[in-house]
């Protein structure tokens, strides 16, 4: 009599009461499985996407040219062209967004002051890029604030912009483009 269950056969039996030998080893491979596997590599594929805004100071130091006949500003948008360009090719689910501070103009979804989302977070495309260089080759339409500037509501504005994408993301970064040392002064 076997210690295992009911089982018949040599004693090794799943204990299961099939009858069958082969109990143990009846549902190692199920259909659901691959179903299962599938859909943990679709899920782990788009977790790995990195998110990055560009936080630009837009105050008027921003766009004083340097030795070299270059503004900060013009330098930060290259910058962005550069890593649009970037994850087009090597990782075209990421997402990449644009924000500018300082600014006389305002768009973003908590009205603040000063703060305009000139790009919302999105998968990078040639339109993008387009829209960048575009802004480089004219006057900025969006103003210069000359008074002190609440950095929080910046950041704040970053932070929502992270909450409202639906994605999950593996990193949320914000890379800050600024000459100033306090980002708060005008």
């Amino acid at each position: 009599m076997s210690t295992y269950g009911s089982g018949t056969g040599s004693g090794t039996g799943s204990g299961t009461g099939t009858g069958s030998s082969y109990g143990i080893w009846e549902n190692l491979y199920d259909e659901n499985d691959e179903e299962r596997e599938e859909q943990e590599e679709r899920e782990a594929f788009t977790a790995n996407r990195d998110c990055v805004i560009f936080l630009i100071d837009c105050h008027q130091p921003m766009f004083e040219r340097n030795e070299e006949g270059t503004t900060p500003f013009h330098n930060a948008i290259k910058c962005a062209i550069l890593t649009l360009t970037d994850k087009i090719i090597s990782s075209e689910n990421d997402f990449l967004g644009m924000c500018f501070y300082g600014t006389e103009s305002k768009r973003n979804s908590n009205e603040f002051e000063n703060v305009y989302v000139f790009m919302d977070l999105d998968v990078p495309d040639a339109q993008k890029i387009l829209d960048l260089e575009a802004l480089q080759k004219s006057d900025f339409k969006f103003g210069h604030t000359a008074r002190d500037f609440p950095f929080p509501d910046a950041l704040w504005t970053c932070s929502t912009m992270f909450a409202n994408c639906t994605a999950k993301l593996r990193h949320k970064r914000i890379f800050l483009f600024t000459n100033e040392d306090n980002p708060n002064t005008g």
